[in-house]
This record gives C-alpha cells, sequence and structure tokens, in this order.
C-alpha cells in the first residue's frame, strides 16, 4: 500500500503529538531545539501564567522532579528520534488519510448523509464531505463481522453519525480556522463578510477546499495538528470497541432481558439504539438507549448499574414503613461491569392531587438521598414521570467523603454543601465563587428538580455556532448555553406544576421520612429489617472530585487550534486542574495520582470517572487503584448522618429547602414581625455576656481546615428576582461579609477582656487575605476597589484589627494592599460609593494613612478623588454622582452623597486640596434640598425600594446623620451641623426596626447613637435601650433578626449578620478605644 506520509512527517506526527508531561518522562525519545526560542518562551509563559506566584509555579516543578530549563527543553522538542519505534496509530492515521483521498467527496456524502441524523446537526452537516469521508472509513474497516450482522444498516448508521456528531464537537473548530485562512488567501474581503448580505450564499471556495482537502489537505491538516492526527484515530478506535463490546453483551444477556423484563417471545431485533450524550467514560464508552422490535426499551450502561438496583430494593422496604405514597422502581439487570435499565419517560400528572403526591415523593426523596449521601443528581439524572420522581441514576449512593482542605472548591459553601440537603444536587441553588470557572446559574441551572420546563439558558457561557455552513461566507456567531428542562417537572395538561406552589407537600414529605429514619434507626429496624448498609457493602459508586462543567470547560480548551497543534500546548491547558494544588486551595496530603488519572482520561477526551466502593475509601479509575484514599467512606458519613440525626438538624434542612424553592424577603415586606423591638437598658456585663456568646456562636459557624484556617458560608440575604436560587456566599477578605469584619469583632473581644483565644482567632481569620498581600495574589477582595468589599475594605479591616491586637506587621499588610489599585481598576469604577467605589477607596486608605503617614497612601486616595470629581452629573443645580443606573443621585451612606462627601472632605484634610472640600460641601447643598421636615428624614429615591423614609446606616436619617458626625471631625460648616441636629431630632422620635443586623437594622442606627453621645452629647442610653431591645427579642425567638431572615441559618458576617451586632455591643461598652467601622474610623 502506498503510504501517505514520509518517514519525516511521521515522527514529526508522533513526536508533537506527545504531551508537555509526556515529553518530560522521555525526553530522549524526541529531538529537541526544533522551534524557535521565542515560541518555547511563549508556551513556558503561558503555562507559569496559570499559577497564581512563582512560589506555586516552583512547587508544581517540584512535584514533577524537573527544573525550568527541563520544561524549556521539552516544549522546544519537535519530532520523534530516529532510534525510537513510531507508535502504531501513525499507521491507522495512514490508512485512514490514504482512504479519504481514493474517495469521491460528493458521493460518500450522498451516502451518508441520506439518513436523518438524531442529533442537533440535521442533515446540515459542517464540513459534510469530510466527516463522511473519515465515517465511511471507520464503517468499511472497523466495523467488525460480527456487528455487521447483528445489526441493520440503519442502526449501524445511527453509530456513524455519533461518531460524526462527535468529530465536529472536537473538530469543527480548526477546519473552520483552516477554511478562512484559504478563502481570505484568494480573497479576503469574501471571508470576512456577512452572510446575511447574500441572497443566496456562494460555495464556490467551498468546493476548492473540499477538493483541496480529498487530495491532500487532509495529510497537510494532520502535520499541521498532530493533536488532531492521535485524537482522531483514538476516537475511530474507542468507537470500534464500544460498538462491538456493546453487540457482545447484547448477544450474550438477550434472554435474560427478556426474562427480567417479563418479555415473551423474546426482544427481536434492535431498531431504535441511540447513544445518549456527547461525552463518554470508561476510553470511549456511552450510555445508549436501545429498542427493540418486542416494543420495549431499555438503557444500556457500560458500567455498573448494581448501586441503582440495590437503592430501589431498599427503597421498596422503606414504602412499608414511610408515610408517603409509595415509591416506583425501575427494572434492572445487573452484570459484572454493565447492565441494563428501564427506560423511564417524562408523563404528565392527570390532576392536582396527583401532584401532591408527586412532591410529597420528592420531598421523601430529598431526606433519603440526604441520609445515604447522594450526590450529582442533576438534570439528567432525575425524570418526572406522572406523579412518580425517578432517580435513573443512582451511582453517587453513599458518596466517600474527601475533606474540603484536599478539594479544588471553595471551603466555605464547599463544606455548608457537604453537610447539607444540597450535596445531592436535587435542589436548585448557586454559590457565588465556589469554582473558578462556574457560575452561579451554571449551579442552580443543573439541579434535578425543576422548577420549570423552559430550557435553561446561562448567558454566561456560549458556544460557537455556524452561520451558513458549508458556504463560502460561513460565519461563527456565540450561542448561549442551554438544558433541556421538560422531563424534570410534572405538568398537569402540558402546563407546569412548579415546586413552590407545592412547598408544603415537599416539606411534608421531607420531615415525615426525616422523623421515619429516625424511628427506625431508634428502633434497630433500619439496620436489622430493612438492610440499610448490608444491602450496599462493597458495591461500586462514582466519586465526583470536580463538577461535571469544570471537565467540560477543559474539553473545550482541549479542542482548540493551539492545543491541536501541539502536544505541549494541550498538555499545559490540562495544568489548570493543577493549579488548586500549587496555590494552597489543596492543602495536605495532596492527592496528586487523581489529577494524574484526569489527565490520563482528558488526553483522550474522556471526562476522567473515578469510583470507590460505598464501604470503603481507596479510589481507583477504569479499575485501577490511584493510592488515594477519601478520607471516610460514604457509608461512614451516612451512619453519622443518621446517628446525629435530631430535630435541630431537620430544621436547619427544612430551612435550606424552603429558600430554594420560595423568595426572601425584603425588608420593607417584612416589616411587622412578631414580637417587636421594646427598648430595654442593658448593662455592659450583659452586653459582654451576649457578645461573648454571639463569638462563640460565629466560631461554631466556622470550618476550620488542617492548615488551622477557619472559613464560614452565608447566604445572600435577599433574591432579587423570582429565578434566582438561594446563593451561597463564601466569606472573601472583605469588611462587608468577609474575614477582616469577622476578625475585628475578635480583635474588639480581645481589646476589651485581653484573652488569648480572641486574639488567635483574628489572626487565624486574617491569615488568608494577609498571605493573598504577601503573595501579591489577587482574590476577589483584591480585584477590585471598594471600602466595604474591595481593596480599600482590605485595608481598612487590617488597619483596624492591627490596632486592636497590637500587631505592627498585620498594618505592613495592610500597607501594601493598596498597592494593588490600579489606575484601570479606579477608571473602571462607575459606583463611586463607599461600599464598592472610590469613596469607600478613599476611606480604607486614609484611615490606614491617619496612623502611618504615607505620601504615598495620600497620593492614592487622591487618584481616587480625582476620579470622584471628573464623574459628576449635574442634578437641582449641584454637581453630584449617580452611583445606580436605575435611579437619580441617591442621599445616603452606602451608596449616597453622604458617605462621598465625608469621603472628599476627609481627602481636602489629608491633601489641603480646597477642591476636594468645595466637591463635598456642593454634594452636601443636593442632599440638603431632599430632607423632609414631616417625616424628619432624607428620602430614598432608588426605584425598587418600597420604603421612602428608611432609617438605616445604608439609607436614610441614622448613616446620614452619621456621616455629618465623621464629617464634623474635618470642617466646620452649617450643613453638617444641621444634618446633625436633623438626624438628631428625628432619633428621638423613632421606633426600633425590625432588622437588628449593622448595614440595615439596630446595630447601624445604635452605631449614630452612639457617636452622637460621644461627639455631640445628645441620645445618651439609646442605643444601649436599642441593642437591649434586640437582646431581648433575640431571647424570645431564639436569633437576631437580619436580611436572610434565618432562625435555623444564621449570618456570620459583619454588615449582614450576627458578627457585626457583636461588635457594635462591644462599642457601646468601650466607644472611645474601639473605631467606629461604619465611619472607617
Amino acid at each position: 500500500m502506498t503510504e501517505i506520509f514520509t518517514k519525516r512527517q511521521k515522527r514529526i506526527i508522533a513526536g508533537r503529538s506527545r504531551t508537555l508531561l509526556e515529553r518530560i518522562a522521555n525526553p530522549d525519545a524526541l529531538v529537541h531545539g526544533e522551534r524557535n526560542e521565542a515560541e518555547v518562551k511563549e508556551v513556558f509563559q503561558a503555562w507559569k501564567e496559570m499559577f497564581p506566584s512563582e512560589e506555586a509555579f516552583d512547587q508544581r516543578l517540584e512535584h514533577e522532579g524537573v527544573s525550568r530549563q527541563d520544561c524549556r527543553k521539552a516544549i522546544s522538542s519537535g519530532k520523534l528520534d530516529s532510534s525510537e519505534t513510531l507508535p502504531e496509530w501513525i499507521s491507522l492515521l495512514d490508512e485512514l488519510v490514504a482512504a479519504v483521498q481514493k474517495r469521491d467527496p460528493e458521493n460518500v456524502s450522498l451516502t451518508l448523509d441520506q439518513r436523518e441524523s438524531d442529533y442537533e446537526m440535521g442533515n446540515d452537516r459542517h464540513f459534510r464531505e469530510i466527516t463522511a469521508a473519515i465515517a465511511a472509513h471507520v464503517r468499511d474497516e472497523f466495523l467488525e463481522e460480527s456487528v455487521r450482522n447483528a445489526f441493520s444498516k440503519e442502526i449501524i448508521d445511527v453509530m456513524i453519525e455519533w461518531f460524526r456528531h462527535r468529530f465536529e464537537i472536537r473538530f469543527t473548530r480548526i477546519l473552520y480556522v483552516e477554511f478562512k485562512s484559504f478563502i481570505a488567501h484568494h480573497d479576503r474581503e469574501l471571508a470576512f463578510s456577512n452572510p446575511d448580505e447574500f441572497e443566496e450564499l456562494p460555495t464556490e471556495y467551498y468546493d476548492e477546499f473540499i477538493k483541496y482537502i480529498f487530495t491532500g489537505g487532509i495529510a497537510d491538516l494532520c502535520v499541521e495538528y498532530p493533536i488532531f492526527a492521535r485524537l482522531l484515530v483514538i476516537q475511530m478506535q474507542q468507537w470500534k470497541e464500544h460498538f462491538r463490546e456493546f453487540c457482545n453483551r447484547l448477544q450474550e444477556d438477550r434472554e435474560l432481558i427478556a426474562d427480567q423484563f417479563d418479555i415473551d417471545g423474546g426482544l427481536g431485533d434492535v431498531i431504535d439504539l441511540k447513544p445518549l450524550a456527547d461525552d463518554t467514560h470508561g476510553d470511549g464508552r456511552a450510555v445508549m438507549r436501545v429498542g427493540f422490535k418486542s416494543g420495549h426499551t431499555v438503557v444500556y450502561k457500560p458500567r455498573s448499574v448494581k448501586a441503582g438496583a440495590i437503592f430501589y430494593q431498599v427503597l421498596d422496604q422503606l414504602n412499608d414503613y414511610l408515610p408517603v405514597p409509595d415509591f416506583e422502581a425501575p427494572t434492572y439487570v445487573v452484570r459484572d461491569d454493565y447492565g441494563w435499565m428501564e427506560w423511564i419517560e417524562n408523563g404528565e400528572c392527570p390532576d392536582r392531587e396527583a401532584v401532591e403526591r408527586y412532591y410529597q415523593r420528592v420531598g421523601s426523596l430529598i431526606s433519603i438521598s440526604y441520609f445515604l449521601e447522594f450526590s450529582d443528581c442533576h438534570y439528567e439524572n432525575f425524570i418526572a414521570t406522572g406523579e412518580y420522581p425517578v432517580l435513573v441514576d443512582a451511582e453517587t449512593v453513599f458518596h466517600p467523603y474527601i475533606g474540603i482542605s484536599r478539594k479544588p472548591t471553595r471551603s466555605g459553601p464547599g463544606m455548608l454543601v457537604d453537610n447539607s440537603v444540597l450535596l445531592s444536587s436535587l435542589l436548585p441553588y448557586g454559590s457565588e465563587d465556589m469554582y473558578d470557572d462556574i457560575d452561579v446559574e451554571m449551579l442552580s441551572g443543573a439541579s434535578g428538580i425543576g422548577v420549570s420546563s423552559e430550557d435553561f439558558i446561562f448567558d454566561v457561557l456560549s458556544f460557537p455556532q455556524i452561520k451558513a455552513s458549508n458556504t463560502d461566507v460561513m460565519s461563527v456567531e456565540p450561542k448561549p448555553g442551554r438544558i433541556r428542562r421538560d422531563d424534570n417537572i410534572p405538568k398537569i395538561n402540558n402546563t407546569d406544576q412548579p415546586p413552590e406552589e407545592y412547598l408544603a407537600a415537599i416539606v411534608n414529605g421531607f420531615k415525615s421520612t426525616y422523623e421515619t429514619i429516625m424511628n427506625l434507626r431508634d428502633s434497630g429496624c433500619l439496620a436489622d429489617e430493612i438492610g440499610f448498609y448490608t444491602a450496599f457493602e462493597s458495591v461500586e459508586n462514582r466519586v465526583v472530585y470536580r463538577p461535571t462543567q469544570r471537565y467540560a470547560s477543559i474539553l473545550r480548551s482541549l479542542s482548540s487550534r493551539a492545543c491541536l497543534q501541539d502536544g505541549a500546548r494541550f498538555g499545559i491547558e490540562m495544568e489548570q486542574l493543577a493549579v488548586p494544588f500549587c496555590d494552597g486551595q489543596v492543602t495536605e496530603p495532596q492527592p496528586w495520582p487523581l489529577y494524574d488519572a484526569e489527565r490520563r482520561a482528558l488526553k483522550r477526551y474522556d471526562p476522567p470517572r473515578f469510583t470507590c466502593q460505598t464501604d470503603k475509601t481507596a479510589i481507583r479509575m477504569d479499575g485501577m487503584q490511584l493510592n488515594v484514599k477519601a478520607d471516610t467512606s460514604g457509608m461512614q458519613r451516612s451512619r453519622d448522618r443518621i446517628e446525629s440525626a435530631d430535630r435541630a438538624d431537620m430544621r436547619e434542612q427544612v430551612e435550606l429547602i424552603r429558600r430554594c424553592f420560595e423568595m426572601t424577603p425584603t425588608a420593607s415586606q417584612d416589616m411587622v414581625r412578631e414580637p417587636t423591638v421594646e427598648r430595654k437598658s442593658v448593662n455592659n456585663k450583659q452586653l459582654q455576656q451576649e457578645a461573648e456568646r454571639i463569638f462563640k456562636h460565629v466560631r461554631t459557624m466556622a470550618t476550620e481546615t488542617n492548615d488551622g484556617t477557619y472559613h464560614w458560608t452565608s447566604i445572600k440575604p435577599e433574591k432579587t428576582a423570582e429565578t434566582e436560587p438561594l446563593t451561597l456566599r463564601p466569606t472573601d477578605g472583605s469588611v462587608y461579609i468577609g474575614r477582616c469584619g469577622i476578625a475585628i469583632f475578635g480583635a474588639g473581644l480581645y481589646h476589651l477582656t485581653g484573652e488569648d483565644q480572641y486574639r488567635e482567632f483574628a489572626l487565624k481569620t486574617v491569615r488568608p487575605i494577609r498571605e493573598a498581600v504577601q503573595s501579591e495574589q489577587r482574590v476577589p477582595a483584591l480585584s477590585n476597589i471598594g471600602g466595604a468589599v474591595g481593596i480599600g475594605s482590605v485595608a481598612y479591616g487590617l488597619t483596624v484589627v492591627s490596632d486592636l491586637l497590637n500587631e505592627q506587621t498585620i498594618l505592613a499588610d495592610a500597607i501594601r494592599s493598596v498597592d494593588f489599585i490600579t489606575e484601570d481598576l479606579i477608571e473602571m469604577d462607575d459606583s463611586y460609593d463607599v461600599i464598592a467605589g472610590a469613596a469607600g477607596t478613599i476611606h480604607g486608605i486614609l484611615a490606614t494613612h491617619e496612623r502611618e503617614n504615607s505620601s504615598e497612601l495620600v497620593s492614592a486616595a487622591a487618584t481616587c478623588g480625582d476620579h470622584l470629581l471628573d464623574n459628576r452629573v449635574t442634578k437641582n443645580g449641584c454637581r453630584v454622582w449617580k452611583t445606580l443606573n436605575d435611579s437619580p443621585p441617591l442621599t445616603g451612606f452606602a451608596h449616597g452623597i453622604s458617605g462621598i462627601a465625608y469621603a472628599l472632605l476627609r481627602l481636602w484634610d489629608a491633601t489641603e486640596d480646597r477642591t476636594y472640600r468645595e466637591a463635598a460641601l456642593e454634594a452636601l447643598e443636593y442632599e440638603a434640598q431632599t430632607y423632609s421636615k414631616t417625616a424628619k428624614n432624607w428620602p430614598d429615591e432608588r426605584e425598587r425600594t418600597e420604603e421612602t423614609y428608611p432609617d438605616q446606616w445604608c439609607y436614610g436619617r441614622s448613616g446620614i446623620g452619621l456621616s455629618r458626625l465623621g464629617m464634623a471631625e474635618y470642617a466646620t460648616d452649617d450643613l453638617i451641623t444641621q444634618g446633625i441636629e436633623r438626624a438628631v431630632n428625628g432619633a428621638v422620635s423613632d421606633e426600633a426596626r425590625p432588622f437588628d443586623h449593622l448595614c440595615c437594622g439596630n446595630a447601624g442606627r445604635a452605631e449614630f447613637l452612639i457617636e452622637a453621645n460621644e461627639r455631640y452629647n445628645q441620645c445618651s442610653g439609646m442605643a444601649r435601650e436599642l441593642l437591649g431591645g434586640a437582646l431581648e427579642r433575640k431571647r424570645q425567638t431564639g436569633t437576631y433578626q437580619t436580611l436572610f431572615n434565618g432562625t435555623e441559618i444564621i449570618d456570620p458576617t459583619f454588615f449582614h449578620g450576627i458578627s457585626g451586632i457583636g461588635y457594635s455591643m462591644l462599642r457601646i461598652i468601650d466607644p472611645k478605644t474601639l473605631p467606629c467601622v461604619l465611619l472607617w474610623e
């Protein structure tokens, strides 16, 4: 047979298709120095920049036992050395290319495109002639005779179409780029033309390009893209083996399937076959739907189905005890390493009573999945079939526990998820910053339980879609990600029956099942009669180490032109997964073998699939032990969870369930609370004791990882839309919802009591943000400006902690944090306010400056001040700031004039530049115009507000009054004095508020009253009475009232949670030496 590639070309393809670590592992197999130094430097730099610091990158190299020079040498390598034997796949590639070049592109395309495809492309396959020619070779040369004889031509065509579909997903991008380059070479204007401008789409150059591919271009493509060549052969071999294995298993199991499904007369021929996913596991194997002539449909799973079969056996046993309607169980055929399962289809409910029963079962299933440590029960694994919710994949039952410090997730949310009903993924929830590249809506949109049958579209992730395919003017436009949700929600007459309308049924189902499990535990029936554990002993289950979406993201990147051109780049792209092992996110003992296994799977385009056993901890892939163990087996976790189950935990889980489906009330919606706050005086001893109780609660809520670091999670207080899910928020480095705020509370207790436990707590709490500052790592709190949530917040928070602990090294880090501020970040600021804008940044910087007296700090603050001066708008004859796009210039401290004017007066004091003073007083003129003598308050003019005259720190009288008290330290003016008097007069007659936290509640109002007493000799004792009333209500209800309004899950943060309330109590005791954080004092 004539060989297509020269010997040199074969060695180039074989050498350049080796990944970076393959080259490093066997450097003598390659010829080095074949790439110019600029290319080597570029590739090496791209790898290094994936890591947050030089130290992290060096740790990566140390793990591999290589030097930087070794890596550069590997990147520079080209062809395989002449002493090395060519890999077998090179011969298969040569045969493929020869076969393609012998075919007539028009005829081969017509032959394969006759059948309408089951896949999205339909007959309009991109570069259909190319995919048809490759697929025809696969069909003719890779299909074993036994498979041909077992299936009809139509069924074989389905599998061929699946091969073409997978080819397009991975390789269309490079064909498109090459085609566009081909056109640009001949007609550059046409290459960039809009297809909408043509009545008839031209195909002249497309036809020429196809001709070129079939007359040598396919060989050029393989030389240009060696990774493409290697992966193409791998996909052909995978297809062959998967189809052969499926055929053999089906032939062997026909009688067994017929018996198990009670089918008389046999199954008959296969008349329908469809792989059910684009991605594969286990070296190219896919789950498939199989329809037989007998009219029966089953699902083939190329992995063990024993977990599912046993789960439904146990569920059937539980049916006799549960007070909810019985569950239905799918039929299984269990084989050693694979199995068959009944095909489950979405079906409607006849009436609301049936839907009610459906949701009772849903609540029960949430409870059972919680106790059985289920994970990853997302939309693909959950079907609403009539009144029955069905888990169609139970492979994650008794999911082993890997400690949060050994997983690449944010520690706070990860721990809450691991220990709650959220672990199963049945419930819709989101998490801010839990993973590097997975958005809140992506998590919530993939939940098992659907909230709507409409496709879920997430704009944060788009996919390239080819327009005007197979013409000269084909172009690419982004297509938003889409998840089909029609199967995950019950319907009546094609009308959705969403869970929020049946929330009582869900909660009742959950609670009754939870209580039943406790009763069965206590009676011994759970273990003895039901066999809750023994039935699952040594059953294989799946381990989800990273979210599937993370792997999908990597696979998309691996299909890029740069990755398919060069094995070094291909390998480096996978190094994203190694970063958490080197940046401190994953700590000892680090499970490096998991990453090694991930790379092995990804380089054959398989999403990694780890396995374990329900009662074991050893983790495997493809049946091989990986020398990594989970911290605890899933069965042991389940035993511990059931053993510790009680009504307090049940109430906490119910609160999470409710919040996943219902709106959180806003401040105005929740104005009436029982009991209301009655002012009550408390003494210092009572306040300190309560602050200490709050501290214990905050510390108890923390997750302490192996390195001694504390992590917290709060729940986003308000949903801004009906479709917004419950959202978890990890503590960042800020004062607002992060470490610095919680640490200030701990440091305040140390300052007041001298007890070392508080000092140690504060130091541990700020350690991660200090380390980020020291290593110049742009964590979220150091990625934007702002005084409550950004860099200014970190500077201020560390400064205060330094003061209260008398720890100068922390002040040094506070000063260093200001270096993270850049002109670009300042120019990007369009909020201008104290929370997330330039004004707050000024406050943070100047608070640090007042302790350090640094001209560099003043200069940084002045840059922010100039930004404020340059971005004013004119309203009512005054130049002010528009801080929210949908509202006029606002009054108030958090997002309004008061906070900004206060910052400018403070900046005037530091710089003696009167421009800042004049701007501040001009803004106060505007705010004074809005004052209402009737309401004794300033209005909140946000469009979405429901309370016109609030009295909070963020909006209204208390915050504005506090700002004027702060201004009085730096300037004397009638506008300032007038503002103080107005705020004091209104405060004397005002009632307590429904909320207790700093930002919007009584603690924030107390801060104004404290300062009014200290600085103005007014409002004496009012702060003490106000927080005394909040304390009394807490004693009656069991919790402080915050925006999240949870009774079981408490917000630990400073501005929205209980640590800020505790700090305000300390300030009443010692207002002179504990700084007012709400003034950035």
